[in-house]
């Protein structure tokens, strides 16, 4: 009884549309399908997606890492639709933290993240290696370091 009272709660909380009989969505691990396409394999603690996990959006995204109380948290890998993929911390949810970010054309980033935006010291790498060091506010590169006597002001436009 207690299990179809469980169940239902998280049907008419979360939506879901299928589910497998052996799942455990109060503590342990779970498979759930929600009405919107988007599917999540992973740990659940007091019905909510926590520990590790895989959660596959519907529009192809897919983000796979570690949960605490159904939100994205702790270290975690990100893959877009479009073919870029973050590595790197999660904090309520989104890119915060240490991370490492990869696109699609070779580029790479490698620095802070605050809120998804690049943030604090990084390094940006383009694909033919040449490299920019320097501080990002809100995502746009605002002062690169030359050495460590000289400084410039630059901004690059989002990529």
């Amino acid at each position: 009884m207690k299990k179809i009272t469980l169940l239902l709660s998280l049907f008419l909380t979360f939506g879901i549309s299928s589910f497998a009989d052996d799942n455990n969505f109060d503590n342990g691990y779970g498979e759930v399908t929600f009405d919107n396409g988007d599917r999540y394999e992973g740990y659940f603690k007091d019905e909510q997606m926590s520990g590790k996990g895989t959660y596959y959006y519907r529009n192809g995204a897919k983000y796979e890492g570690e949960f605490v109380n159904g939100k994205r948290e702790g270290k975690g890998i990100y893959n877009f639709p479009n073919g870029d993929r973050y590595e790197g911390e999660f904090s309520n949810g989104s890119q915060n933290g240490y991370g490492v970010y990869y696109f699609k054309n070779g580029d790479k980033y490698d620095g802070n993240f605050v809120n998804g935006k690049r943030s604090g010291k990084g390094t940006y790498t383009f694909a033919n290696e040449q490299k920019i060091e320097g501080y990002f506010i809100n995502g746009q590169l605002q002062e690169e370091e030359k050495d460590k006597d000289e400084k410039s002001f630059i901004s690059i436009e989002k990529r």
